[in-house]
């Protein structure tokens, strides 16, 4: 919350291009809040002038370094969240399949919908493992991995749940309507995971070798 947070990473225009500076919550003002496709996950924006003190203004390699710990620490915190959302996704989706019927019989007792469910399960459990992995490696080449199983196991949910669920899915009285909104905002944020594996990708044809998690 804006309210509880200390230290905030700004950008700001400098002689040489943009630069980076860390200000005090305190000193800036209060965020105005964004709509979008889902208002509740209560998202702002901060516009306004502010003094910075020219000693916490970033330089040099300190920009690169600190934009990169910002970027793991959110994009970490994006991870997690997609992965309790695809969880509680999959849970609406087997509660749904277990009592709805067709030709007098649950839907969830068919090969095709039990397929379907099992693929989201697997990609949620890869996710799950990846994200337990980025808190415990903080290395920022674990949390981009992490960060892109995440919104790939949240892509899943969203195309074979709603298979599942049916046109109910689709309604803003159901729950899984609000999970769609949520991480459709949320995969947004510094990028989609399909960017991001991307870029996975190029930097490891680039250094032409695959990194173990001991070795970070």
């Amino acid at each position: 919350g804006w309210a509880d947070a200390g230290d905030v990473l700004v950008p700001l225009a400098t002689a040489d291009g943009t630069g980076l500076a860390v200000v005090e919550r305190a000193d800036l003002p209060d965020p105005v809040a964004v709509g979008g496709v889902d208002p509740s996950a209560g998202w702002g924006v901060v516009r306004g002038e502010t003094t910075v003190d020219p000693g916490r203004v970033l330089t040099g390699d300190g920009i690169a370094s600190a934009w990169r710990a910002a970027t793991a620490v959110a994009r970490r915190a994006q991870a997690h969240e997609l992965v309790g959302m695809v969880e509680r996704m999959l849970e609406l989706a087997v509660d749904h399949a277990s009592v709805r019927e067709q030709f007098g019989r649950p839907i969830g007792s068919f090969q095709a919908v039990q397929h379907r469910l099992a693929d989201v399960y697997v990609a949620y459990s890869a996710a799950k493992a990846a994200v337990h992995e980025a808190w415990v490696h903080a290395d920022a080449r674990v949390v981009d991995e992490a960060r892109t199983l995440a919104g790939r196991a949240y892509a899943e949910a969203c195309r074979q749940c709603l298979q599942a669920l049916g046109a109910i899915g689709f309604t803003t009285e159901h729950a899984f309507s609000g999970y769609v909104r949520r991480g459709t905002l949320l995969d947004t944020l510094l990028g989609t995971w399909r960017s991001q594996r991307d870029a996975t990708g190029a930097r490891l044809i680039d250094e032409r070798r695959v990194p173990r998690v001991p070795d970070l």
